[in-house]
């Protein structure tokens, strides 16, 4: 499996570290939080930054992993992010196995669950500033397979709060 890498960028456009792969999360969640969603969507149409910024997310998403909430778990969760250019989607895949969590754009394993949202929305669940809940009462949220078990990946996560 190819895990995803983190990248430097050159901008720092919109308030976004030049360097995301050095930036302390919460910092990088305070960052985010801080942004309009039309300066994140402008952040997101750009495609080096767009690929800078959700390779980040998903290169930390085994760092932020809590190994001890979902002891037992084989499994893969797919993500799909929508709203790239030109209509792109953005496909990652975690898997969970032997307490470990991988992450790769290679979607290698079928999911119990495939969770798709817009690219800002996803920046606003992952950075802690908004609940999947609301995401999905408000149509912004779409969960394909176990919508149960979907309910419990979050906290699966420490989730940086911004602060």
């Amino acid at each position: 499996m190819t895990e995803t890498s983190g990248t430097s960028g050159t901008s720092g456009t919109g308030g976004l570290p030049v360097e995301l792969a050095g930036a302390d999360p919460n910092q990088l969640a305070g960052m985010v939080g801080g942004l309009s969603d039309a300066e994140l969507r402008a952040v997101l149409a750009d495609p080096a930054l767009r690929t800078q910024v959700l390779d980040e997310v998903f290169r930390r998403m085994g760092d932020h992993f809590r190994a001890d909430k979902a002891k037992g778990q084989t499994v893969a969760v797919h993500f799909v992010i929508t709203g790239g250019p030109d209509g792109a989607k953005d496909s990652y895949q975690a898997f969970i196995k032997d307490g470990v969590c991988t992450t790769s754009k290679e979607l290698t394993e079928h999911p119990r669950v495939t969770i798709t949202a817009d690219g800002v929305p996803f920046l606003r669940l992952v950075t802690g500033a908004v609940r999947g809940v609301e995401l999905f009462l408000k149509g912004r949220l779409k969960i394909g397979g176990d919508m149960i078990f979907a309910a419990s990946v979050p906290g699966w996560f420490a989730i940086p709060d911004g602060k």
